[in-house]
């Protein structure tokens, strides 16, 4: 049940996971460690303390996990920024399903609040701009949370409206976050012990278990009713994003290759704003990736907007500036993180999904070497 007693959600002591032993990061206390943490997922996001930091600590354990990745995080108060360059930077789009033991978080995406308690499950899209807000349950100092980062491909097809619902909650005072809640918290205890290919079905199964507790908002039960309508609408949107990258977009010939009319397919993109404003959105990412790429700099922005299909500069500029609050120029002057000694191997994990070699340990900001955490 979701409530502010920090054990509530614990498991006993002798439930203590093997999970989550292959990687572990040490951050130790103090400015140090805060600075370490930050350097490290500089690439993600912005780390913000909201603790003196004199009293912040926190560490990461984490474990390739078939096509996911997983952590458990133990950490002061702190919020996790993560703009738009954070997203074309890192290029990472997975979802992140996390279970909160203890602590809780608010997470905001742009107008929209989504408040997450202790045994709560909460879903949210890294393809999307957001802040992240986490604090310790009253008489405790650090949160606890178990996250699973899973691909896109795998939790995608199963949600009505994949990218309409960037934050949403699975409550954990429900009869059906009990469920998720278990089958996560079995994936803690016995995760270390599966197979590569186990592992790949387990988490198939926790994206299937997830996206059936995600109930769609009221009044858009509509949007997608059916499976198969479902899995047409993601093929539909793969179809598009791979057109913006090679030619036009072209409406009619999407009606013909899925079978569908225009006012269906005009029904699906309702959630988006519409078929037309997807697109645009869709080209609007690509040139946002485009103008941080060093094979593009040769580019001025006036091609940039025909290559993205606008008609001129001035077209681009607006649109690019009404969807990232940023101009196309801004964006092409932001430097890229400055290359971190901590971050490179986590996100290898999380890019190749994939781990090769032991782990770096870290201390007090301090790195003291590779070794193989204890089970």
């Amino acid at each position: 049940m979701a409530n502010d007693d920090p054990a509530a959600c614990q498991e006993d002591a002798a439930d203590e996971p093997r999970l989550f032993a292959a990687h572990r990061v040490e951050y130790g206390a103090g400015e140090r460690a805060f600075l370490a943490m930050r350097e490290q997922t500089a690439e993600l996001c912005e780390l913000v303390p909201n603790t003196p930091l004199a009293n912040f600590h926190s560490h990461t354990t984490a474990l390739p996990l078939g096509q996911g990745v997983a952590f458990d995080l133990r950490t002061s108060d702190v919020a996790y920024h993560r703009t738009m360059l954070h997203v074309a930077r890192s290029s990472v789009e997975h979802y992140l399903v996390t279970l909160y033991l203890s602590g809780r978080s608010r997470i905001e995406v742009g107008s929209d609040v989504v408040l997450v308690r202790p045994g709560d499950v909460v879903v949210a899209d890294m393809s999307t701009p957001s802040r992240t807000f986490v604090r310790s349950s009253p008489g405790a100092d650090e949160s606890h949370s178990v996250t699973f980062m899973l691909p896109r491909g795998l939790l995608a097809p199963w949600l009505a409206a994949p990218d309409s619902t960037p934050a949403a909650v699975i409550p954990g005072d429900e009869a059906y976050g009990h469920i998720v809640r278990d089958h996560i918290l079995s994936l803690r205890r016995h995760g270390g012990d599966l197979t590569p290919t186990t592992a790949t079905s387990v988490l198939q199964t926790l994206a299937q278990l997830v996206a059936g507790g995600l109930r769609p908002a009221p009044g858009r039960e509509h949007e997608i009713a059916s499976a198969e309508m479902a899995a047409r609408y993601v093929a539909i949107k793969r179809h598009i994003q791979h057109a913006a990258a090679t030619s036009s977009v072209d409406i009619e010939r999407i009606c013909r290759t899925f079978g569908i009319s225009r006012a269906v397919l005009y029904r699906m993109f309702e959630a988006d704003g519409g078929v037309l404003r997807y697109v645009r959105r869709v080209q609007l990412r690509r040139a946002f990736a485009a103008l941080l790429s060093t094979s593009h700099r040769h580019l001025r922005i006036s091609e940039l907007a025909l290559e993205y299909g606008f008609a001129n500069e001035s077209a681009f500029i607006r649109a690019f500036r009404r969807e990232f609050g940023l101009t196309p120029g801004e964006v092409r002057r932001a430097r890229a993180p400055t290359p971190s000694r901590f971050r490179g191997d986590w996100m290898a994990l999380i890019r190749a999904l994939d781990v090769a070699g032991p782990p770096l340990v870290h201390r007090d900001g301090e790195h003291i070497g590779a070794r193989r955490a204890d089970r």
